[in-house]
């Protein structure tokens, strides 16, 4: 695990990125595979691979991609995650909790009129103790962008130009990478292998709703442990309540 003490909640800012600005979604460049990208999305699939499964897998990245607010939680070996996040709002809130190189988490991040906040406890560094930690106008303008929680929908990056895809039922389609790897953004990677147990993904289930939206994704590693992603309330208004000013350390 390579995050820095307490970057399991600084992950969700730098995650959050720029989005409290909303008003610069449409000036950023788009993810690789996204609508207005040069990405190789929906080239041809190998032997093995199914032509409309893959069209549909990537149509259902590409409508999550374009939604503006969801929750999302994560389940991993040793890490349990909830993020709500509105772009247009500017609002977000991550809770977390699990253990970081062996040593327990509870931490959570709000982010609320252009301004973030976060509390920790467990990691026997300098722990917040309830109260809240500004966060600094860098953490908040993030150099990843406003596209750092949406890359986990970019069709280029996780079916590559070699992957096979497969229906595997009613709306749900097995992703497995001609790379022999699931390529993941570097927080997720990070944030599911917390305990360093170098999680290696060579394939991904994906769910999709009845909207043709991702409900879930499935990563299963080369050992055959697995990690569960899931989305939902796509559109809903997000809350985040401003921690009390005597609760914010100064």
């Amino acid at each position: 695990m390579r995050l820095r003490p307490y970057a399991a909640v600084l992950a969700a800012v730098v995650l959050f990125g720029a989005t409290a600005c909303s008003d610069k979604d449409s000036a950023d460049p788009a993810p690789s595979g996204s609508p207005g990208s040069s990405a190789p999305a929906g080239s041809a699939p190998p032997a093995g691979g199914d032509a409309a499964a893959r069209a549909a897998a990537e149509e259902a990245l590409a409508a999550s991609l374009a939604e503006n607010s969801y929750v999302m939680t994560v389940t991993a070996p040793q890490m349990n995650v909830e993020i709500a996040v509105d772009y247009k709002g500017g609002r977000m809130r991550m809770k977390v909790d699990g253990t970081v190189e062996g040593e327990t988490l509870d931490a959570e991040v709000r982010v609320i009129d252009g301004k973030g906040y976060a509390r920790y406890s467990g990691l026997g560094e300098n722990p917040t103790d309830g109260k809240w930690v500004p966060m600094s106008e860098d953490d908040l303008q993030g150099p990843d962008g406003p596209f750092v929680v949406k890359s986990i929908f970019d069709p280029g990056q996780l079916i590559d130009e070699g992957a096979a895809v497969t229906a595997e039922g009613a709306n749900v389609y097995k992703i497995t990478p001609g790379s022999g790897t699931v390529v993941l953004p570097g927080f997720f990677s990070d944030m599911i292998d917390s305990g360093g147990t170098e999680f290696v993904p060579v394939s991904l289930l994906m769910g999709t709703d009845e909207q043709g939206r991702v409900s879930t994704m499935e990563l299963v590693g080369a050992d055959g442990a697995k990690v569960m992603l899931s989305v939902q309330d796509y559109g809903s208004k997000v809350k985040v309540d401003k921690p009390a000013d005597s609760d914010i350390m100064s």
